[in-house]
């Protein structure tokens, strides 16, 4: 359980997985090395809303909230 369900009290756990996702890094940079949430600390980081997880694994982060995963690259 991801423990979620202690902070909204209308939600009841489900031992099933329901989804999966892919976290990705999408950077200028070839010589960026991820290595666990830890490692994007350094950088700006765009993250979707309302994704727990990743407010969880960005906490403390300097984070851009988009309401899209859609991204658009600028040159």
């Amino acid at each position: 359980m991801s423990g979620i369900e202690t902070q909204f009290n209308n939600l009841v756990p489900i031992p099933v997985s329901l989804s999966f996702s892919d976290w990705v890094v999408v950077s200028k940079l070839n010589t960026i090395k991820i290595e666990g949430w830890h490692s994007i600390k350094p950088y700006v980081v765009g993250a979707r809303r309302g994704v727990v997880t990743t407010d969880k694994g960005t906490l403390g982060m300097d984070v851009t909230k988009v309401n899209s995963a859609t991204i658009r690259v600028t040159h």
